[in-house]
């Protein structure tokens, strides 16, 4: 699971990278548009940054459990994991977004829903709702993706934010294919 969480980051370098190239050429519409996001942008990075952490520390968790041969120390980290997720998403579903982000909103919205049925499923051992809820969460951060994708073209964005993003997608569908 931590590859996949791994991927929302590359939301993070999206949003990182329109300051860093923000400097390059004219683009000061540019510029003012996203300087204008950034407390929603921020905010759904901050939530990110929390579940990866979280997927993090479950995944470390998890393999020592594994090591020690300790079912029920497995069990209780994901039980405890999908609690904090359901927080999470709770977060994410509570936050406002711009009325142009609207639409990356509920994509991300439901990807991490998503996500969080995969952790239940995984509590029930039912391999292949985990499996679906997966790729619906992969399909649904590829929809983030290509809505944010295209706010980012209508402002003028940098080609090479929106190359990121091309790149970001190529790889979420790279990844579909492949489970």
């Amino acid at each position: 699971m931590t590859k996949k969480l791994l991927c929302i980051a590359t939301f993070f370098v999206i949003f990182s990278a329109s300051y860093i190239y923000a400097g390059e050429g004219d683009v000061s519409k540019w510029r003012e548009w996203i300087t204008s996001q950034q407390d929603y942008l921020d905010r759904v990075e901050s939530l990110m940054n929390m579940s990866k952490k979280l997927a993090n520390v479950q995944n470390s968790q998890l393999q020592e459990a594994i090591k020690k041969s300790d079912n029920e120390l497995g069990e209780k980290i994901l039980v405890d994991t999908t609690k904090k997720l359901s927080s999470i998403v709770d977060l994410l579903k509570a936050l406002e977004s711009p009325v142009e982000f609207k639409e990356y909103h509920e994509n991300v919205v439901k990807a991490y829903m998503y996500r969080l049925k995969a952790n239940e499923a995984t509590l029930k051992k039912d391999v292949l709702s985990i499996r679906n809820n997966t790729h619906a969460a992969m399909a649904s951060e590829i929809a983030a993706l290509e809505s944010i994708r295209s706010l980012y073209v209508a402002h003028n964005a940098p080609p090479q934010i929106i190359d990121s993003i091309d790149r970001n997608i190529e790889a979420y569908n790279k990844r579909i294919v492949a489970n």
